[in-house]
């Protein structure tokens, strides 16, 4: 073959990767913009959804708790659109129940914040419903478990609804989802415009606010100290630049949902100026040695506990607290992530703290509880699959929740065996 030949077959060769070439690079750029037109698209349709906020009322009057009652709507989700039910009352439950349940009919009241009632969540991945179909998985055909999802803006709430109302329907077992963080500041105090004071029977009762007195404060703007950050180095400003482009993507696009920070959330919070007490990562409650604010706080939550659990033990049922971590604690890149765009010392930081204080009050008071934190972690530590939901937010995932609810059932068949009707083996 001539050098004329071999030129040409070289040229065809050539014309031939670059057409691959071509093609490769155009069926990228398809891809990403069919991406950003469906991104597009998705934003259109989550802005004609209703969101969380418009689906409740936080009034701890209300006898289901603060969800609207008689909703039936879909509502936005995290991809895309789920479905909403509340029965009259306001329950997050497709049935009404009356006040004394049947004979057959093992009752419990889950009460808890958005964790609790679901925000962004269809109905059956709720904790509360995959909670009752495991149980009643376990029993007889003439057994019946029925969860009773009453959703409450704070742990104060949930204690004065139950006051009010949530004994009324006569609950065996009252289970309060305690969220690490949200809870603990949320409430704080006076209990959201509820005062305690000593009952006839020498035990705490909740009474609302006296409207006279004016509004009740619910905000403590208490920034970490300086120790709880590391020290500078001269490469900050590149961590700097790479979390502006962070959050840029992340108001942008659901692609990098996993790549961003909880902090997104708190617009007040920035680089080595970061609230203790802010409702979504109260990063205070972690630091050590300790902030004699969080002290309050901590007390706060103590005695809330303590008089919950005698409210619920009066009316003869059994008290159980469930706690839900925040994604900090589960995963370590999510805690590394938070570290770097803050420019935290880890060191100052111990994320079992709030777990360890409850669970040491409960053991002294009585108080049955249980810290989900543990299997959430096995589950991340052998899946790999996140727990949470994307872009930072604090909110468990379906398999978050799903993975607490069937943690919570082998707790209560272990433990209420008996009342349950089921059998161990």
């Amino acid at each position: 073959m001539g050098d004329g030949g071999l030129r040409y077959k070289k040229r065809r060769v050539f014309y031939f990767v670059g057409l691959l070439y071509g093609v490769a690079v155009a069926t990228i750029v398809s891809l990403l913009l069919y991406r950003f037109i469906q991104t597009l698209d998705q934003k259109a349709s989550f802005q004609q959804l209703p969101d969380y906020d418009a689906l409740v009322q936080f009034d701890p009057e209300r006898e289901g708790g603060h969800l609207l009652p008689k909703l039936n709507l879909d509502v936005r989700g995290e991809f895309g659109a789920v479905h909403f039910i509340t029965n009259s009352r306001g329950f997050r439950n497709d049935r009404e129940f009356d006040y004394v349940p049947s004979p057959s009919v093992y009752r419990i009241l889950l009460l808890g914040d958005s964790y609790v009632d679901g925000m962004r969540t269809d109905q059956e991945h709720t904790i509360g419903f995959v909670l009752q179909e495991t149980l009643n998985a376990g029993l007889g055909k003439d057994r019946r478990v029925e969860v009773l999802i009453s959703g409450h803006n704070n742990p104060a709430n949930a204690w004065y609804y139950y006051q009010e109302h949530g004994h009324k329907y006569h609950p065996e077992l009252v289970i309060l989802g305690l969220t690490i963080g949200n809870d603990f500041i949320s409430h704080n105090y006076c209990y959201g415009g509820l005062f305690p004071e000593i009952g006839e029977n020498g035990h705490l009762l909740l009474r609302k606010a006296d409207s006279s007195l004016g509004p009740v404060s619910l905000g403590m703007l208490v920034l970490l100290p300086d120790a709880a950050y590391r020290h500078p180095h001269r490469g900050e400003w590149i961590e700097d630049e790479e979390f502006r482009l962070r959050r840029w993507l992340a108001e942008r696009s659901r692609i990098f949902g996993y790549a961003i920070p909880p902090s997104l959330l708190i617009p007040l919070n920035r680089r080595r100026h970061v609230y203790a007490t802010d409702v979504f990562l109260s990063l205070g409650l972690f630091y050590q040695p300790g902030m004699p604010e969080i002290r309050g706080v901590y007390q706060d939550m103590d005695e809330m506990l303590t008089g919950m659990h005698q409210a619920v033990t009066t009316e003869g049922a059994t008290f159980l607290v469930v706690l839900f971590p925040v994604r900090i604690q589960v995963a370590q890149k999510d805690w590394d992530l938070l570290a770097r765009f803050y420019a935290l010392d880890p060191d100052q930081f111990d994320l079992q703290k709030p777990n360890r204080h409850v669970l040491a009050l409960c053991e002294r008071q009585g108080i049955e509880c249980l810290d989900s934190l543990p299997a959430l972690r096995q589950w991340y530590g052998t899946h790999g699959e996140p727990v949470y939901r994307t872009r930072g937010d604090m909110h468990f995932n379906e398999i978050g929740q799903r993975v607490v609810a069937e943690h919570l059932a082998a707790y209560v068949r272990a433990h209420h065996a008996q009342e349950l009707g089921c059998s161990l083996e």
